[in-house]
This record gives structure tokens, C-alpha cells and sequence, in this order.
């Protein structure tokens, strides 16, 4: 009989060889598109002066990235899946690095908002490509902690690109380019590289690799095998109607909830730490990691008890409902110390709940409607990306205060929170439910 995955003593072998060949080609896809989407939170003053922009215009040009990321995400999936992710995340990687380059050259607010919304494009599909990958590759009972090494490549990127946004635009002018130009160019090489060596590292499946032995690639096969025997999968049924089921809607609706805080945050971050009275640039790139650090700290823990558990819900209700009230008591507090602190926990509940959250969808969908779903639950999701970036720009217009906008943001991660339990309830997503499989004899575990 088929054991579960980890159950052999040869299994943790195995895990580790897939974590360290298959992880650090996507890490370095992700920490790159996550500074060039969110690099523009550090040169905002910057842009406004250049660029003649307002508040709510620059919050319309940070958050238009995503309307473009979510009219492409489904098709960019859907051909990821068909074509190959080796091909396809090379493409993606190219694509957004000329993009950049090209955002370095915006003579003003219209080109740079068309150059935000082809960066959106050009990104389609990396995210929730990614996580279909990680599916192809990892069993189920070590898909939340690949999850979430993934998920740290955001975390990595704010920690690093602080420090490096605040060094470029300590130097000033290099050349006739103004720092946040010099700053986008550079982003725009290091991803062409990057792209180049994508396609160097990656291979589409485990039956293309030499580096895993007949006896490993067997042994993912049974695993796979044992998942999908144990598991309550959504109805086989077309690609179009997975993607209007109830269950994958209200995924979008929870993605969206938390999205929508982590970039209304994270676009207004450095101007948050800027209100710290007498602090230099340099001094706002370095203390914008702290907030990435609590998190990807939280992103660890929470992810390996979420494998080591099974508790997938609780884990993803708690984590979204901590972020929406610390993201709150930010505004409370009257010290903008306190008030990063604060946001601080509020980022690390939102992200840590995001790789968590991935293994639901994951878990229940298979094959190329599982490639559509879940590239319309990261697509229509992440337009909250452009929301919460817009809401915050529209509220400092309306109040004067950068922090007012916060508050909606909280509500709407509560109520986030809150649909986490309107899920599908029985399907097995970890480690114990495959095991209660196996033991009790059932067909159907309730998680």
C-alpha cells in the first residue's frame, strides 16, 4: 500500500533535492517582479514633482500595474500550462524587464500610468503560474512551506530593496538621469538576466530532469496518485465553468480582501516612515525592511506548523483577521513608531496567510481548468492591489493625512477573514487528512 509523503525514510531526501532545485530559480523571478511592481513606493515624491502627478493620481499609476495582471492572467496561465512553465516564465521575465526600462523614459504621469498598466500585462500569469508549478512538483504535505519560501521572495525584495532604493537616491543625478530613473533602469537589466537564467535552471515536470533517479520519480508518481484517490476535488468539468464555481469566487473575494491591504500598505510604506521626523532617505530605505522582516519571519513559522498540522483555515482566518486589526490600531496610535510596529504585524499576518491560502485552491483543482482557476483567483484578486493603492490616494487628497485611508482597508481584510469559512469544508489539503485516509479506511476526511 502507498504511503503518505514523508511517511519513508527516503522521502525527506527527496523533498529537500526538490526545494533546493526547484526553488531558487522561482525566488529569483519573484524577489525581481516584486521590486519592479513595488519600487515606485520609494520614488513617489519623486514622480509626483517630475511628473506633475497627485496623490490619487500617483495611487492610480502604483495600483493600474494590476488591471493589467488581472485581464491576462487567465490566458497567460492557460498557455503557461500548454507551452510549458520553462518557456513561459522566460517570456514573462524578458517581457516585464523592457517594460521597466522602458518606465525609466515616462516624460509624464499618462506614459508612465500606460507603462504600469503594460508592466501589469507583461507580468501576467508569474504568481499563479508559480504556484501551479509548485503543484506539478511538490506533494501536498510540503506545498505550504514551498508555498511559502516562494512567498518570502516578496519579503527578500522589500528587505533588500529598501537599503537599495534609499542608496540610489542618496547619489543623486548619475549622468543627465535623475535617481528614480537610474533606479528602474538597473531593475530592468537585473530581471533581463534573471530571465536568462530561468530558463537555464527550470524544467517542466519531473519526467524531464536527470537530477532525480527512476526510483524518486516513481515514488511522486504513487504519492500523487495516493492525493488525488484521498482528495475531494471541485466536479470535473469544462475550464469556463470552474471559473464561475461558487468555491473558486469566493477564493477571488478573500485574495482580493487581502491584496488590496498589502499594497495599500506597501505603495505608501515610505512615506509612512518619512513622517519620522529628521530621517534621510537612506535612513527611509533601511527602516522600510523592518516591516518585511517581521513578516517573513511570520511567513516561516506559520507555514511549517500549517504542513506539520493540516489546519489550513484556522491558520489562513487568524493570520488575514491579526493583520486587519493591527492594520487598524496603526492609525490609533498617535507615535509613527508605534504605528509601524503596528503595521509591521499587520504585513506579517496578510502575508503569512497567503501561502497557506494557496494550498486550498491547489488541493482542489487539477489539470488545465486548476491552470485557469487559479490564474483568475490571483488575477481578479490582485485587483485589489489596484484598489487599495487608489483608496489611499484618494483619502490623502480628501484629508491631508497618508495614514487615513487605513481603516478601510482593515474593514475590508475583516470581512476577508470572515469568508474564509464559506470555503469548500471537506477536502484534503495535509498531511492528516491523507492520513486519516489511509488509517481509518474513510473515502472523505472533513478538514
Amino acid at each position: 500500500m502507498t504511503q503518505p509523503f514523508l511517511e519513508r525514510a527516503s522521502d525527506a531526501l527527496l523533498e529537500r533535492k526538490l526545494y533546493w532545485r526547484v526553488m531558487p530559480a522561482l525566488i529569483l523571478l519573484f524577489t525581481l517582479a516584486y521590486l519592479d511592481r513595488t519600487v515606485v513606493g520609494f520614488v513617489k515624491d519623486e514622480l509626483q514633482s517630475d511628473l506633475a502627478m497627485s496623490a490619487t493620481a500617483y495611487g492610480l499609476g502604483a495600483g493600474i500595474f494590476f488591471i493589467g495582471y488581472a485581464l491576462f492572467e487567465v490566458p497567460s496561465n492557460v498557455l503557461l500550462a500548454r507551452v510549458g512553465a520553462r518557456v513561459w516564465l522566460t517570456r514573462i521575465a524578458i517581457s516585464w524587464s523592457v517594460v521597466t526600462l522602458a518606465i525609466a523614459f515616462s516624460p509624464n504621469a499618462t506614459v508612465f500610468n500606460i507603462l504600469r498598466f503594460l508592466l501589469g500585462v507583461a507580468e501576467a500569469g508569474l504568481f499563479p503560474g508559480a504556484i501551479y508549478y509548485m503543484a506539478i512538483w511538490f506533494p501536498r504535505r510540503s506545498r505550504a512551506r514551498a508555498v511559502g519560501y516562494f512567498t518570502w521572495s516578496g519579503s527578500i525584495a522589500a528587505i533588500i530593496g529598501g537599503p537599495i532604493a534609499g542608496a540610489i537616491l542618496s547619489m543623486g543625478h548619475v549622468g543627465p538621469f535623475r535617481p528614480w530613473q537610474t533606479l528602474f533602469m538597473i531593475l530592468g537589466v537585473a530581471s533581463l538576466i534573471v530571465g536568462v537564467l530561468v530558463f537555464w535552471m527550470l524544467r517542466d515536470s519531473p519526467d524531464k530532469v536527470r537530477w532525480l533517479s527512476d526510483e524518486e520519480r516513481e515514488r511522486l508518481r504513487e504519492v500523487r496518485v495516493l492525493e488525488e484517490s484521498t482528495s475531494e476535488v471541485l466536479p470535473s468539468q469544462s475550464m469556463w465553468r470552474t471559473l464561475v464555481n461558487p468555491t473558486v469566487l469566493v477564493f477571488v473575494l478573500i485574495y482580493f480582501a487581502m491584496q488590496l491591504s498589502i499594497y495599500g500598505v506597501t505603495f505608501w510604506l515610505p512615506t509612512i516612515i518619512g513622517k519620522i521626523p529628521d530621517i534621510s532617505e537612506l535612513g527611509i530605505g533601511f527602516a522600510s525592511a523592518v516591516p518585511w522582516i517581521v513578516a517573513a519571519i511570520g511567513i516561516f513559522f506559520v507555514t511549517r506548523y500549517s504542513d506539520a498540522s493540516g489546519k489550513r483555515r484556522i491558520l489562513i482566518f487568524g493570520s488575514i483577521l491579526t493583520g486587519a486589526v493591527f492594520e487598524a490600531l496603526s492609525v490609533v496610535f498617535g507615535n509613527p513608531v508605534l504605528g509601524i510596529a503596528a503595521l509591521s504585524i499587520s504585513l506579517a499576518g496578510f502575508l503569512s496567510a497567503s501561502p497557506v491560502f494557496w494550498t486550498l485552491p491547489s488541493s482542489l483543482l487539477q489539470g488545465t481548468s486548476a491552470a485557469a482557476a487559479i490564474a483568475l483567483i490571483g488575477g481578479l484578486g490582485n485587483v485589489g492591489g489596484f484598489v487599495g493603492p487608489y483608496i489611499m490616494g484618494a483619502v490623502e487628497d480628501a484629508t491631508g493625512s497618508v495614514t487615513a485611508g487605513l481603516p478601510l482597508l482593515a474593514i475590508t481584510g475583516a470581512v476577508g477573514a470572515c469568508l474564509v469559512w464559506f470555503t469548500r469544508r471537506r477536502t484534503t489539503i495535509g498531511r492528516s487528512e491523507a492520513e486519516l485516509a489511509m488509517h481509518r479506511g474513510e473515502d472523505r476526511v472533513r478538514t
